[in-house]
């Protein structure tokens, strides 16, 4: 072979090469976003959730379900201590779940999807199942960060080694314990726990939670309705052991709101003598009454269709799929801000009066009067004024009312615009509309 003929090879094969490199660089597109707090990392697919191993501190956004596989380990480090250090693998950014689904396969891991949380977690829907030697919680083995709107779905089944006492056995639907600054907030689990070495119970305090097995931080407005294990030593429908650092019962206020489904539990779930969470009938777990204080207009929805007819998260985006389609009456196609003398409003005008315009349609006969409302409420929820027009409005015709709003002492956080048949039933006759500051 010539100089000149090998010459020819080896830039043919360069290019060749390069070309090759080209095409596996652009196979995979980035996702989009920077990772902070107002450009996150758009999260569509199991490879671009794993950068959140690689930028443990970033900020990430779910635009899409997620599938974890079988050989999944958990986000950061298991350090095996209780109070451990904050290393550079542990999470410490922000996971925005969006409302989608994170899918995890049977895996032996004791935590789902964090060892440790040192961040806030957040709007995630998990469902998998968890089994393996001395298991666990289901979003984080601990918590010291913040998880809020989230919810898990699926099973902990923990196992025991004979001869093997590494401590007590600890399991959480959310977290195995919650620690120091942690805060679990607007949170359900309907996870069911389990374990099948009953031979070997005795020898071990099994602590079990239906939100977190050990809790020394804060936890509000959770509920729990998945199945606890007997004969559970040490078990309880929110938390099993609730106490401060020098082993004293955290008063009332460190776990608040918060309900269990005693007849799913089962009879060994332990409330602390009623300072950790309220036990209530699956029957009544099933009615808004039930949860004092919670936010049903924007945090909370309940419908009997959906979930099997508990409460959940508006942000769930697998629930819309289980409602059936409402055929109100009426539809509110816009609500807007007027001066007083007919001029358009973007913002409510702080030292004056004002008017709510309300443009809506009504779509089916009732022959009956019918009460359409406006509200306006303050930043804290508190209502400051309510007004309303009650009338027989004629079918497919669509009509536009205003409503005088005086000055207002107070600065307005809501305006909320909705139709009701009666005062007595209040029998919503369309989906609400609202104005948020």
């Amino acid at each position: 072979m010539t100089t000149k003929l090998k010459s020819m090879l080896l830039i043919l094969t360069a290019i060749i090469s390069l070309f090759s490199f080209n095409i596996i660089v652009h196979a995979s597109e980035l996702p989009s976003g920077s990772g902070t707090e107002n450009d996150p990392y758009i999260i569509t697919s199991y490879d671009e959730f794993l950068l959140i191993k690689d930028f443990p501190d970033g900020h990430f956004k779910l635009a899409n379900d997620i599938n974890l596989p079988a050989e999944w380990t958990p986000i950061g480090v298991d350090s095996g201590f209780l109070y451990p250090d904050v290393t550079e693998s542990d999470f410490t950014g922000v996971l925005d779940g969006n409302g989608y689904t994170i899918s995890m396969e049977k895996t032996e891991n004791y935590a789902g999807l964090f060892w440790q949380n040192f961040g806030a977690i957040k709007n995630i829907c998990l469902i998998g199942e968890l089994d393996g030697y001395f298991v666990g919680g289901m979003i984080t083995g601990k918590n010291f960060g913040t998880i809020e709107n989230c919810v898990t779905k699926g099973s902990i089944v923990g196992r025991l080694r004979p001869n093997y006492y590494p401590g007590n056995p600890y399991m959480g639907g959310i977290a195995q314990y919650n620690l120091r600054d942690g805060v679990i907030k607007n949170c359900y689990s309907l996870v069911n726990m389990e374990w099948p070495n009953t031979s070997l119970t005795n020898e071990y305090t099994w602590i079990i939670g239906g939100i977190a097995g050990e809790n020394h931080a804060k936890i509000e407005n959770c509920y729990y309705a998945g199945v606890l294990p007997p004969p559970a030593k040490n078990s309880g429908g929110i938390v099993a052991i609730s106490s401060d650092t020098d082993g004293e019962y955290i008063e009332k206020h460190s776990i608040s709101g918060c309900y269990y489904d005693y007849e799913i539990a089962g009879g060994k779930a332990w409330d602390g003598d009623g300072k950790f969470c309220t036990a209530k009938s699956t029957m009544a777990m099933k009615m808004k009454v039930t949860y004092k204080n919670w936010d049903f207009e924007n945090i909370w929805a309940i419908n009997e269709n959906a979930n099997n007819g508990y409460p959940y998260l508006r942000i769930e985006k697998s629930i819309a799929a289980e409602i059936p389609s409402q055929n109100y009456s009426y539809e509110i196609i816009d609500v807007s801000l007027k001066t007083t003398s007919g001029e358009n409003l973007e913002q409510v005008p702080a030292n004056s009066a004002f008017i709510v315009n309300l443009d809506f349609i009504k779509n089916k006969e009732r022959n009956e009067k019918d009460y359409i409302f406006t509200a306006v409420y303050d930043k804290d929820g508190a209502l400051l004024n309510l007004d309303y027009v009650y009338a027989d409005f004629v079918e497919n015709n669509t009509y536009s009312l205003g409503f005088y709003v005086p000055k207002q002492e107070k600065e307005i956080g809501k305006i909320k615009a909705f139709i009701w048949h009666s005062f007595d039933d209040m029998k919503n006759l369309c989906e609400s509309k609202e104005l948020n500051w």
